[in-house]
């Protein structure tokens, strides 16, 4: 018995010698949370600066009597330019104000401009601003109807806003009349506003006036008008500037669309601050061939441009097939990234392919903002020793305290370091109770400071639940501080990025579980990363009510056309799973970050497979090219859209088009049959063969192509039944 005893003390002994490394090391730990600095820092207060403006009023009017000469150059789509001076834009918007204000506007009515061109969005705005008017710049749809998601959000600002003064071109005020139904519409076009003499009296504008809305995302899938004033907009501007260098010799492009935060603010306003250059191209410029970028930036000798994430990918795609380019890159300074996630691989291949172009590898800006913050607040700044910053961390220690592994780690993420704050800003780490945390632990980003805007206009339960107390302002990111820079890890809300805008996964699974056949509750709509892959993309899961092969494919379309036309975006994945592979906590919540790690490990290859095994068993049935020309359109269809077989009675947007994979079409349409096509041809003529119809009915010598085949003709009624029905699929990608 003593014996017995004798081994069981040796033992617990053992036990306990052995379980002491662990103890040291969680102590250990413990020990270095503590001695950890607060996860809050700011950049220090704005400098003083009596003459500084303090109005957007006084903004432009400082620069149009500082700088001379050409200020703007807009880029039309054939290429020529219109240059303005910014006294040339102030004199334009002088006019615009007095247009508007014989349209009885007075200060603080609400305008929303309904305008393409940059050309026109310019002084539209500033025409606003003089009046002391509140503009929202909102995207232009390409026609106004009931199936167009972006017409869609045009009807539902236009009402909340208390159905505010439209600007719009000339050939479109009656469309949107119509459109919007109702004798209370009021619209003028932009060119009647500019038949006007200059008006040079302002409204007195106040620093704590809202200048203008911005619109972002909100839950109910009405978006968020965000209210930002005259001090938001120059303090940020400033700090911005400050932070960055920036000078007025620099030369800016932007061919993002001003509907985006960025765009007005980051890079216009934050420039006629500055007093600097700047060069807008259209994004359709860009997107149809994303190379003519850096033509742009190499031809204009640009210092500073910016694109999201999504945009470097495309860049490294095309110089896999189109390398040995003539750029000289030499000039630039600063290109941005920012609106989506920052991918390492994306943006370190990026460097690598424009270092023989003679890009400095500092060059490249991770940055944060939101348009709550009127855009950026951290820009990470660069060295020749650590151009770029990633962290590689534990994915275990996402909920607490960050494990940084190395490269060779099984179970890692890697997160882009977005550098400090700008003067004026302050930003910190908070738990659930909104304490501050140590630096290296991840918790909720807030942010307070002059570029905090005010609110959401009439949304008070947005307002409560983002606008806490003591100015502070809850992103919604996750994410922690590291030696006083930011570090963004996820969304504490269920929202998918993809090419800058924000998608909410809720309201995804609630249009595509009204499709008959998905069972409600088993519908999960996630960020999905292939493997390697350098952005997010939209991963649909689901749980089908039949299995059988020949029903699951018409589902599949269904649900695709579904999500298109209420949502606005094209799922990369539907992936139909058993109930059971939807985890779900104890009380039903469904575990999305569970499928996104699945989805980037495998586990969904083989579903993936079968689908593309019955989808090339389907296309068996396809019917296939007629002539040469069909075979011409087939042959380019299948490499922009990167599938193997296509017929010409597809649909475009079935496949998978988009509004950016429409403009890459177009332009290799144009390349290869040297025909100038507008995108909207595509919304008409969404299969080969009515594409192949269209420009054989625009362009005589490609009739000789049918090689002596009949097309049938379609009727009037037919066309408007196909057009009707193609606009059921119109894709708009983030352009937020």
């Amino acid at each position: 018995m003593l014996t017995n005893q004798k081994k069981d003390s040796s033992d617990v002994n053992q036990q306990a010698l052995t379980t002491i490394p662990a103890i040291d090391e969680q102590l250990a730990q413990k020990l270095e949370e503590q001695s950890k600095p607060q996860a809050l820092t700011d950049g220090g207060p704005l400098p003083s600066d009596p003459d500084a403006p303090t109005t957007l009023p006084q903004v432009l009017e400082r620069s149009a009597e500082q700088i001379v000469g050409e200020s703007i150059i807009y880029l039309q789509g054939d290429g020529s330019e219109i240059v303005q001076s910014y006294a040339e834009l102030l004199e334009e918007a002088q006019k615009i104000l007095a247009g508007l204000r014989k349209q009885g506007l007075t200060p603080q009515d609400k305008v929303i401009l309904q305008l393409e061109k940059s050309w026109d969005i310019i002084p539209a705005f500033w025409g606003c601003i003089l009046g002391g008017f509140v503009p929202t710049i909102m995207e232009a749809p390409i026609t106004y109807v009931e199936s167009n998601p972006i017409a869609k959000k045009l009807r539902q600002i236009w009402k909340f806003l208390d159905k505010p003064f439209l600007i719009t071109n000339k050939e479109l005020p009656e469309k949107i009349q119509s459109f919007l139904s109702g004798s209370e519409q009021k619209v003028s076009c932009i060119e009647t506003l500019r038949h006007n003499a200059p008006d040079k009296s302002y409204y007195p504008s106040q620093p704590e006036e809202t200048a203008f809305f911005n619109l972002t995302s909100g839950s109910t899938g009405i978006p968020k008008c965000v209210r930002m004033t005259h001090r938001n907009l120059i303090s940020r501007s400033r700090g911005a500037n400050i932070l960055n260098h920036h000078q007025p010799e620099d030369v800016i492009l932007n061919w993002l669309p001003f509907d985006h935060i960025g765009s007005i603010c980051d890079w216009h306003i934050r420039c006629i601050e500055l007093g600097c250059k700047q060069v807008y191209a259209a994004k359709e410029y860009i997107l149809g061939r994303p190379l003519n970028w850096l033509d742009l930036i190499d031809k204009y000798r640009v210092n500073y441009s910016w694109a999201p994430n999504f945009a470097y990918s495309l860049v490294n795609d095309l110089l896999e097939r189109q390398p040995n380019q003539t750029w000289d890159l030499s000039c630039v300074q600063f290109l941005l990234t920012a609106g989506e996630a920052v991918s390492s691989q994306a943006v370190e291949e990026f460097m690598e392919k424009m270092a023989a172009y003679g890009l400095s590898k500092t060059a490249i800006r991770p940055a944060f903002g939101m348009a709550e913050l009127g855009s950026g607040i951290t820009y990470y700044q660069p060295t020749p020793e650590a151009p770029l910053k990633f962290h590689r961390v534990d994915k275990d220690s996402l909920k607490g305290t960050i494990k940084r592994v190395g490269a060779e780690h099984p179970n890692s993420s890697i997160f882009a370091d977005l550098g400090p704050v700008i003067p004026g800003v302050t930003i910190r780490i908070v738990d659930e109770e909104n304490s501050i945390l140590p630096e290296d632990t991840i918790g909720h980003l807030q942010v307070s400071g002059d570029a905090v805007s005010p609110g959401y206009d009439k949304n008070p339960e947005a307002n409560q639940a983002s606008f806490i107390e003591n100015g502070w302002f809850d992103t919604g990111d996750l994410g922690f501080i590291t030696n006083g820079h930011l570090v963004l890890t996820g969304r504490a809300k269920e929202t998918i990025i993809i090419n800058g805008a924000n998608y909410y996964s809720q309201e995804i699974e609630t249009v595509v579980e009204e499709v008959e056949g998905v069972e409600v509750s088993y519908t999960a709509a996630c960020a999905v990363r292939d493997g390697g892959g350098s952005t997010e993309k939209l991963g649909i899961f689901f749980h089908l009510t039949t299995q059988k092969d020949e029903e699951i494919l018409p589902l599949l379309q269904t649900i695709r056309k579904q999500v298109i036309s209420k949502i606005g975006v094209n799922p990369d994945y539907l992936i139909p799973v058993a109930r059971e592979v939807i985890p779900k906590t104890a009380i039903g919540k469904i575990q999305r970050l569970q499928l996104s790690k699945g989805f980037e490990a495998g586990e969904f290859t083989q579903i993936l497979k079968q689908l593309g095994d019955q989808n090339a068993r389907s296309s068996k049935e396809k019917i296939a090219p007629r002539n040469k020309l069909e075979h011409q359109l087939a042959s380019i269809w299948q490499d922009v859209l990167g599938i193997p077989t296509v017929g010409i009675e597809d649909n475009f947007f079935e496949l998978g088009g988009n509004s950016i994979v429409a403009m890459a079409l177009v332009n290799k349409l144009q390349d290869e049959l040297n025909k100038i096509m507008h995108p909207v041809a595509l919304f008409d003529a969404p299969t080969i063969a009515t594409l192949a119809e269209y420009l054989q009915e625009n362009y005589s010598e490609l009739a000789e192509e049918t090689e002596g085949k009949v097309v049938s003709k379609l009727s009037t009624g037919q066309k408007m039944e196909r057009v009707k029905k193609s606009w059921e699929l119109v894709v708009k990608i983030g352009e937020n």
